[in-house]
């Protein structure tokens, strides 16, 4: 049995849908000193597994300021685009100041014509 995560696959994100995924989040929390809980993501982000990567946050217990490392990470497609928009935006919505750090060329070209996110509000 699983516990609460995203799936991630090595190679072509097509392969994720024949073999099964692991989780790939990390979660440090340091609220008491700095007020921080970081999350360090990897493997493969891809349309399959965007929902379980949202649902692998933690929205209930929030910190003031939540940082998202996906130095490790891949953003294969615009709907894990779409995913981490919907995370930080939620975090934002409750308050929280929320950066996303490390994203690979790839992603981030990704990132930058696709998502909301970091996109001034008008």
């Amino acid at each position: 049995m699983r516990g609460p995560g995203f799936l991630a696959t090595k190679g072509h994100p097509q392969d994720l849908l024949r073999r099964q995924g692991r989780k790939t989040l990390q979660r440090e929390q340091s609220e008491e000193i700095t007020g921080t809980t970081t999350y360090r993501v990897s493997g493969q982000i891809v349309f399959a597994s965007a929902e379980s990567f949202v649902q692998a946050f933690d929205f209930a217990n929030v910190a003031r300021k939540v940082v998202i490392d996906l130095n490790a990470a891949h953003l294969w497609d615009i709907t894990a685009v779409g995913a981490l928009d919907k995370m930080v935006i939620k975090f934002r919505r409750l308050g929280v100041e929320v950066e996303v750090l490390g994203f690979n060329e790839a992603s981030a070209d990704m990132v930058d014509r696709f998502a909301l996110h970091d996109k001034d509000e008008r």
